[in-house]
């Protein structure tokens, strides 16, 4: 029998030797994109792909169009003159995309709901002649043997092939092992299904002759091939509307009720797809919370980035557990959960970062101990000592922005308990060992850990920790303040206050001994990482903790780094957009000229620009490497948090809030400037906020809402 990863490697092969389009641009090694369709707080999502392809269930078989013109080949992804990429309203997570070819084009529009309890996935095909005679020919639709998640996936599960041993035909679309898989709003002209023998799973017509409506392929290639024939005028369209559940359902009765709610909803057709897309519309509209933007038109790609990723996070939403991917990072992290809670806040959305932190605290350990993440098969035990202070922040930010002393108080036990953690961790760094010379570095601090990313390699004494046990410490202070527990607050408040002298001790000496000018990452190393140093300014707020010399030293030399990127051969610019932090980071140095350089340079690396989406990993490379989940919620979550910073930010040493830091003055300038900017329902601790910032003159006017 095969392994798992030799599929991959047999249609890698068939690939090459195939013509380019005849398979999945990955398993010929070129870069994929994609997407993620789903509800709000589904369980459940589809990918859709840039060239088409869409795969309905985690890791199921794809359906990809083709077009056939009457005596040719079919023609699919690698024979469109252009591909066009589309969000409803230009910020709504509702794909689609326009493939234009020399004679026609191939609009394919996806929209996720839930009718009766069950969550489905529709699809819009529609084809249109853009010749001036009548255009012959058949669209095909194939199941095939691929997910859309690419081969050089590996995280988590492994894309490219996904079995497909048992395939129906059947009277309204296709079967899944006696379930249904597709369903149409028009029958096929012809359905065939058929083994790897018979077709290496390559799109072809169907001979009329085949009568094969079910096949059971030993190999688990097995594909199918549905085909609707067209006769039309010049501008002329015709379409299908084609559904699918987005999850097996194991219980019969489950599966009748799905067969029958999608058999109703496609007996409607495009009018029936057109109500289903404008309820989705109106419910993300909603969703995606009351932040109103007015920008000048060179900006306002700006909003719809801003909107479209908080779409993204809540597509990846599992229920009430956020999560930053719906494939490779299906699982919820508190460290990327407490920054997403944060950017949810900020944009009025209260009531999603509370359900996620009261669910994620029910993980703590009877200890203290706040596990790194979760996932179907419970908390991970993996020792990561950001986690503590991560889960108390949450906590007190949602209290902080939406006041509800309810929430505090039944969480205020796991607060207490995760500081206990915090202070066990410390003082096992205080001890006659950490007195010796070649320890002191580490006195005070929490001990080795992996949390860091970068360190996953070996375990170190990463400032990244400590940095969040402080900002665990001091939000657990006003907590306890604000609930009126006045001795717990006493005595945080020492270990707070002991604890940033010890952690700001340990970097200056680290400093000195290895003769840095900039702040560096872990105690054992020394080593220079500004992404992981800018949660020292924020949430940290330790700005002013450290010679302003050393910070700027830091963050000049993330800027240098950056300029040489810009001209860099592609195998030399891979980089992570978590990057995006340094825009929020620079409008606290006052560095707006640079933080807007920035913004641009990582809003021109979407991928694409209009699904105003990130991978976890950006490389303009012509061979495909792995890039986590497309679109990646923890990129998402910065970027919005670095974006808002441009028009109000919270300075936590100053207890102030900063507003409009980062605006860049060309927007109060010129034709636009008439007007100025405003952003409205700005969510902050202090209540909404809103102004109109505008050039009078040879002065800037502020008119605040009230």
């Amino acid at each position: 029998p095969l392994s798992f990863g030799e599929p991959n490697e047999m249609f890698a092969a068939l690939a090459h030797e195939a013509p380019r389009g005849a398979y999945p641009r990955g398993f010929r090694g070129e870069p994929s994109t994609w997407t993620v369709v789903g509800s709000e707080d589904d369980s459940y999502e589809a990918l859709f792909s840039l060239d088409g392809a869409l795969e309905a269930r985690d890791g199921g078989f794809s359906i990809e169009p083709f077009v056939v013109l009457e005596g040719g080949e079919p023609l699919g992804w690698a024979n469109a003159l252009v591909v066009e990429p589309l969000l409803a309203e230009n910020q709504l997570p509702i794909p689609r995309i326009v493939r234009t070819h020399r004679d026609f084009s191939l609009s394919i529009e996806l929209l996720a709901t839930k009718l009766n309890g069950h969550s489905l996935l529709f699809a819009r095909y529609r084809l249109t002649n853009r010749t001036h005679h009548r255009l012959r020919g058949q669209l095909l639709l194939a199941a095939r043997p691929f997910q859309v998640n690419p081969p050089q996936q590996f995280l988590n599960r492994t894309g490219g092939v996904a079995p497909l041993s048992s395939l129906a035909c059947s009277p309204s679309g296709l079967d899944l092992e006696a379930t249904p898989a597709v369903r149409l709003s028009s029958l096929p002209s012809h359905c065939a299904v058929e083994s790897f023998d018979d077709t290496h799973a390559l799109p072809t017509l169907p001979s009329p002759t085949l009568k094969r409506r079910e096949v059971h392929d030993a190999t688990s290639f097995a594909s199918a091939n549905l085909t609707w024939p067209f006769d039309l005028a010049p501008n002329h369209s015709f379409e299908i509307i084609v559904g699918s559940p987005l999850a097996t359902e194991p219980d019969s009765r489950a599966t009748k009720t799905i067969e029958q709610t999608l058999t109703r909803q496609l007996a409607l057709r495009n009018t029936g797809f057109s109500r289903l897309l404008a309820t989705e519309q109106k419910r993300w509209r909603r969703a995606l919370g009351p932040l109103d933007l007015d920008l000048p038109p060179e900006a306002a790609d700006l909003e719809h980035a801003i909107r479209a990723s908080l779409g993204w996070i809540l597509v990846h939403r599992d229920g009430v557990a956020l999560q930053p991917g719906s494939r490779a990072y299906a699982r919820s992290w508190i460290r990327d959960g407490a920054l997403t809670g944060v950017a949810l806040l900020r944009l009025g959305r209260a009531d999603v970062a509370r359900d996620f932190a009261t669910w994620f605290a029910q993980f703590q350990y009877p200890d203290g101990k706040v596990p790194c993440c979760v996932d179907a098969r419970g908390a991970d035990p993996v020792p990561e000592h950001d986690s503590h202070g991560e889960l108390i922040h949450l906590v007190a930010e949602i209290f902080r922005f939406d006041h509800d002393r309810a929430f505090a108080e039944r969480l205020f036990p796991n607060v207490s308990r995760a500081v206990d953690a915090i202070e066990r961790l410390r003082q096992s760094r205080r001890t006659e060992a950490e007195k010796t010379p070649e320890r002191s570095i580490f006195w005070g601090l929490l001990p080795e850990s992996i949390s860091h990313e970068g360190y996953s390699a070996r375990p170190v004494h990463s400032y990244w920790d400590d940095v969040w046990a402080f900002r665990g410490l001091d939000d657990a202070v006003e907590l306890a303040t604000a609930l009126g527990h006045a001795d717990l607050a006493n005595s945080w408040r020492a270990r707070r206050e002991q604890f940033r002298e010890e952690l700001i001790a340990s970097i200056d000496r680290m400093r000195t001994q290895r003769g840095l000018d900039f702040l560096p990452g872990a105690a054992d190393l020394g080593d220079f990482d500004s992404t992981a140093t800018t949660v020292t300014l924020d949430p940290g707020g330790l700005l002013e903790a450290f010679p302003r010399a050393a910070v700027d030293a830091t963050f000049e030399r993330y800027w240098q780094n950056f300029e040489k990127r810009k001209t860099a051969a592609p195998q030399d610019s891979v980089y992570t957009p978590y990057e995006i932090r340094h825009v929020g980071a620079f409008v606290r140095l006052g560095w707006r000229k640079r933080a807007h350089a920035l913004l641009a340079f990582f809003l021109a690396d979407r991928s694409p620009l209009a699904w105003h989406q990130w991978p976890e990993v950006v490389s303009h490379e012509a061979r495909a490497r792995f890039v986590g989940d497309l679109p990646h919620g923890w990129v998402a979550s910065d970027f919005i948090r670095s974006a808002l910073d441009l028009f109000a930010y919270e300075d936590r040493a100053a207890r102030a809030l900063v507003l409009a830091a980062g605006l860049d003055p060309a927007w109060l300038d010129g034709q636009s400037g008439r007007r100025g900017v405003a952003i409205h329902h700005l969510a902050t601790p202090w209540g909404p906020l809103g102004y109109r910032v505008r050039r009078v003159d040879q002065t800037v006017r502020f008119d605040f809402d009230r």
